[in-house]
Parts: C-alpha cells; sequence; structure tokens
C-alpha cells in the first residue's frame, strides 16, 4: 500500500465519521433532542476527527498525486467547510434538521461529482 493509498483511506474514514456524527445528531434533533445530551462530547468528538481525518487525508492525496490547485478543489474544500458548519446549525436552529438531513447526501454527491469529472 502506497502513500496515496493511505491517504484515500484516511480520506475515506473521516468522511465516515462525519456522516456518522452528522446524521445521529440530525436524527436526535428530529426526534425532539435537545442540546444537552448523554453522547454530546461524543458525538462532538467524532465529528470533529472525522473533519481532521477527512482534510489530511484529502490534502494528503493532493500533494501525494501531484493535483493542481483547480476549480474542483475549491468546491470540495467548499463542501468541507459546510460539513464542519452544518453541526452547529443543527444544534442552533432544530426546525432545520429535516432539510439538513436531505441536504448531506446532496452535499456528498457534488464532492464525488468533483472528484470524478473534474469540470473546472
Amino acid at each position: 500500500m502506497g502513500a496515496l493509498d493511505l491517504y484515500w483511506l484516511l480520506h475515506i474514514l473521516g468522511l465516515l465519521l462525519a456522516f456518522l456524527a452528522l446524521g445521529g445528531l440530525a436524527a436526535h434533533v428530529i426526534n425532539g433532542g435537545g442540546r444537552e445530551h448523554r453522547f454530546r462530547a461524543g458525538l462532538a468528538a467524532t465529528h470533529g476527527v472525522g473533519l481532521l481525518l477527512t482534510l489530511v487525508g484529502g490534502f494528503g492525496m493532493q500533494a501525494r498525486g501531484g493535483f493542481a490547485w483547480a476549480g474542483w478543489l475549491y468546491v470540495k474544500i467548499a463542501v468541507w467547510v459546510a460539513f464542519g458548519v452544518l453541526y452547529a446549525v443543527l444544534l442552533r436552529k432544530p426546525g432545520s434538521a429535516r432539510a439538513l438531513w436531505w441536504a448531506l447526501p446532496v452535499l456528498a454527491l457534488v464532492a464525488l461529482y468533483m472528484v470524478r469529472a473534474k469540470p473546472f
């Protein structure tokens, strides 16, 4: 396994952890849960570690793979920022949880399209 493969695995693991945390929090909020719950610290840590692994893996692939700074890469960074912000939005605006439940996979599809098609 080369360095590029390792970065890819870190990137995917980070995405899985971030989705796990955001999906769990969204389900909690949709079902009437509030800001205070028993697993609050664990959920926040899972989200943070997931975002960190996604960032490290993504930039590692960019550096090792020799990808230039193209438009598609900036879109992926914007999606990463959105995943970070959505955690706070779910907690502060519980009424948006149902919409964000569906927005998460759409954001993931945008990121996947960017990396596969590299439209710009």
